[in-house]
């Protein structure tokens, strides 16, 4: 590891007085604890050091990026990437002769869940909640009565739909329940530290200001009209931050062991290899002369010939990075897809040294990679499931892959406002209106029916089933009947149908099934052909992602049942 360029300022606004800052770049970082904070004062007046000053007495701050062309002052956790420049800094807490730690930072999680009533669907109740308000980083800093105390924090809630609702209130038509994610940071001087020891609990003093946070946040929405039928208290974790001890930094190639020399990165949008640079150094290697391939080792190996800015490694931080820039596909890396796994293979190779008639001094690098993501996830379900069902999906686009939330409702209208009580019975032959929708999608992605069917069960392989929708299209003899009208199919980020209720024999419950794609309309056509003409059997090689809805309690005019 380089010695990195140590500076030093002096600031007694926290009691923090000498602190060490180091200049960092691209290829030679800084330690620091982790930290997600990101926030950018775009009309700073100050300079360089005021920059670094900033960053000292903001929470969750640790790197620092000073424009001094557009005088911006942009203030980073522990990842600076994409940001370095000739003034990009890191600090840490240490003093100038790097022995005492001048502060202590402290990690808050805070929940808190509210249910609201709202005739919008939780999918898109939630959007407007996201587009109404304000969910930044907010930064600030407070008085106690300690003298000279003074301490700052950084804020960020994320609203989200509530995973677990076991031993909530049960939600009837038209309420959801949303938790709002808090991540708060504090930050107090050293000598503030011992100053109110005997005076008072830092994690009381913590909690209070995480309470008072949360609840600013659920008390100042802008919900959209929606009301605010239950509110349960905040729950909250603090955890100290453990100071970076640059001393008891290993470097991974005085090692054998290759699996700390190279670090896989498997996400659905973050893949590839990270090899450290001493690898190569070891090989004797020009790191250029290796490639991402694609999984299938290559027998005549041209770096030259397959070189390309995707599918070479980029050095950050003494660390070559593969595949994490450009399509999946660009380097000959395969997606494979089956019903429950999307799996990527790829590999990296790269060939030292030259062969002379029967000899060789090649020296040869091949390291493979394989991730594998389940396809489909259903991370919330509540006492209703016929309310809303949220699914999280890993979807192949072709050339990428990506990780979706998707969500099933039935409802009662056509304006899919009103659900069905937990407790409802349907009265064959009532309508049901089904919506399912991709949350928070970009422009271009598109939700498409290809197959829908009803069981008597939640298995969707049940043997007694009947299919109204394929291929994309609905059934022809229910459509005709108007008994199915399909709504959107591949047209919006959403897609929706009307069905005439109805029952197995001897069963009063049906299950809703949908195998569903996502589908890219700036590669593709989304939209199925639905006329005589334009009718076909499409490929079932593809794999497609089911969701389901239910129970469903029917009762024909009729019937005894209850």
């Amino acid at each position: 590891m380089l010695a990195l360029p140590r500076e030093c300022f002096s600031d007694f606004l926290r009691n923090f007085g000498d602190v060490a800052v180091w200049s960092i770049s691209e290829n030679n970082d800084k330690q620091v604890p982790e930290s997600k904070f990101e926030f950018e004062v775009s009309t700073f007046s100050g300079n360089n050091q005021d920059c670094q000053k900033l960053c000292a007495n903001t929470a969750g701050c640790y790197k620092l990026d000073f424009d001094t062309v557009d005088t911006t002052c942009a203030l980073f956790g522990d990842d600076a990437s994409g940001s370095f420049s000739d003034s990009t800094f890191a600090l840490n807490g240490l003093d100038c002769i790097e022995s005492t730690n001048l502060w202590t930072d402290y990690k808050v999680a805070v929940d808190v869940s509210v249910l609201f009533g709202t005739s919008a669907t939780p999918a898109d109740f939630l959007a407007s909640l996201k587009q109404n308000n304000d969910f930044s980083w907010k930064t600030t800093t407070s008085v106690t009565d300690v003298p000279d105390l003074t301490y700052a924090f950084s804020i960020l809630f994320e609203p989200v739909l509530t995973v677990d609702i076991s031993g909530l209130t049960t939600p009837q038509a038209e309420q959801v329940w949303i938790t709002f994610k808090g991540l708060i940071y504090f930050r107090e001087s050293t000598v503030a530290s011992r100053r109110r020891r005997a005076t008072f609990s830092i994690d009381a003093l913590i909690e209070s200001q995480a309470t008072a946070a949360a609840n600013d946040v659920t008390d100042n929405l802008d919900a959209a009209g929606a009301s605010v039928d239950e509110k349960l208290e905040p729950e909250t974790s603090i955890q100290e931050l453990e100071p970076i001890d640059d001393s008891t930094y290993e470097n991974p190639c005085d090692s054998d062991d290759f699996s700390l020399q190279a670090s896989a990165k498997c996400c659905p949008d973050h893949f590839g290899i990270a090899i450290h640079s001493c690898v190569f150094d070891k090989l004797n290697m020009d790191p250029s002369a290796a490639l991402l391939t694609g999984p299938n080792a290559v027998s005549s190996f041209n770096p030259r010939a397959l070189a390309s800015n995707a599918c070479a490694g980029r050095l950050i931080d003494n660390e070559y990075h593969f595949g994490e820039e450009g399509k999946i596909t660009d380097c000959g890396n395969e997606i494979v897809s089956n019903d429950t796994h999307i799996v990527i293979k790829s590999s990296i190779q790269g060939v030292a040294g030259v062969q002379i008639g029967r000899i060789t001094r090649q020296r040869r690098l091949e390291v493979d990679l394989e991730c594998a993501f389940e396809r489909v996830l259903q991370v919330s379900t509540g006492p209703n499931p016929i309310m809303t069902s949220l699914y999280h999906f890993v979807a192949d686009l072709g050339e990428a892959i990506g990780s979706f939330d998707v969500s099933i409702a039935v409802f009662k209208d056509d304006a899919f406002s009103t659900h069905f009580a937990s407790d409802e019975i349907i009265s064959i032959p009532a309508p049901l209106f089904v919506k399912t929708t991709l949350v928070d999608a970009a422009d271009n992605l598109k939700l498409q029916f290809n197959r829908c069917w009803a069981t008597p069960s939640a298995d969707p392989q049940d043997a007694t089933s009947y299919i109204f929708l394929e291929n994309f299209c609905g059934n022809e003899i229910e459509i005709t009947g108007d008994t199915l009208e399909v709504f959107e199919n591949g047209e919006e980020s959403y897609a929706s149908f009307r069905l005439t209720s109805f029952e197995f024999h001897d069963d009063s419950s049906v299950f809703l099934h949908c195998d569903v794609k996502i589908c890219d309309s700036s590669s593709e056509n989304c939209v199925p052909d639905c006329s005589s003409s334009g009718r076909k059997r499409r490929s079932t090689d593809q794999a497609y992602n089911t969701i389901t809805a239910g129970p469903i309690r029917t009762a024909s005019p009729l019937s005894n049942k209850t």
